[in-house]
């Protein structure tokens, strides 16, 4: 089956640019990535002419899926490893949100606490396209558009905090996290231990769900 891209503007060699819809991409099949702004579309022999880019389906590879228009499409034959170097830098434009930030800043933190928070943000963003915008100030990570959890890395105590939505009476008790009340409506656990991964992620579900249901 063959892709056809309409009003395709052409950049470096092998590169072009367009303006998708993100549910749109997901026809090309699951994203290995949600991260940030932009979305990345490999492609192999694809042909451009009139501002129209063509190719075939089953060649494309939906690289990352970003939450805003903003795409790129790429000659698989020509630029394969500058833009996957580019998309994986935490300074690069494409990755402005905080979601490189986390995971470089993760790094203050043991191995298996590295590991954590890079578990941590994967599961989260499985469910949850958006992206984490970092405030200098307060030194937290919050999620954007919808700021229904914030964590922040704790390097002198080892640990990450997280800030969900919800108070304590709707989220309820937690046999390996320990709840306590945080800014009004919120509330703040403490996590440092593989074990508490799967209930860190079922609290933040939740506070998704008690955010678009308030």
């Amino acid at each position: 089956m063959r892709v056809t891209i309409e009003k395709v503007v052409p950049g470096a060699k092998g590169i072009w640019t367009s303006s998708i819809e993100p549910q749109s991409l997901l026809k090309l099949g699951n994203p290995i990535r949600q991260w940030g702004r932009l979305s990345i579309v490999m492609v192999s022999q694809p042909s451009f002419g009139n501002q129209s880019l063509q190719f075939e389906l089953d060649s494309a590879v939906l690289l990352n899926l970003g939450n805003t228009t903003e795409a790129i499409i790429v000659d698989s034959r020509e630029s394969e490893a500058v833009v996957l170097k580019s998309s994986l830098e935490p300074n690069a434009r494409t990755h402005s949100s905080g979601d490189l930030r986390f995971i470089k800043e993760l790094g203050s933190l043991t191995e298996s606490l590295r590991k954590l928070g890079e578990q941590l943000l994967e599961e989260v963003r499985k469910e949850f396209p958006g992206e984490l915008v970092f405030h200098e100030k307060s030194g937290k990570f919050v999620e954007s558009p919808d700021n229904f959890w914030v964590v922040r890395i704790q390097p002198r105590v080892q640990s990450l905090r997280i800030i969900v939505y919800g108070t304590l009476r709707k989220h309820g008790a937690k046999s390996t996290i320990e709840l306590k009340n945080d800014m009004t409506g919120y509330s703040n656990f403490v996590i440092n231990n593989q074990t508490q991964l799967r209930e860190a992620i079922d609290v933040i579900r939740k506070a998704k769900e008690l955010k678009e249901h308030r």
